[in-house]
């Protein structure tokens, strides 16, 4: 579907399962850290916010760099 949308190749298409899997695994050490002095239930939802925020933009886009971009974060 990402190939017809926006006429790539499917090696570049696949850099937007690459880019999520980054994005998580980068956050991982941050965020375990803001765990240790925040309260879990703020991180998750500033997350969940952030990540309903990244969805509606990916949905919105028209363009597969910015898509990738906000798939990251």
């Amino acid at each position: 579907m990402l190939e017809t949308e926006f006429g790539i190749g499917a090696g570049i298409a696949s850099l937007s399962v690459s880019a999520v899997v980054a994005g998580i695994a980068l956050a991982s050490l941050p965020f375990g850290m803001l765990a240790d002095h925040w309260p879990v239930q703020r991180l998750i939802l500033l997350g969940g916010l952030a990540v309903g925020a990244c969805c509606v933009f990916v949905a919105l886009t028209h363009t597969f760099a910015v898509l990738i971009v906000a798939r990251f974060v």
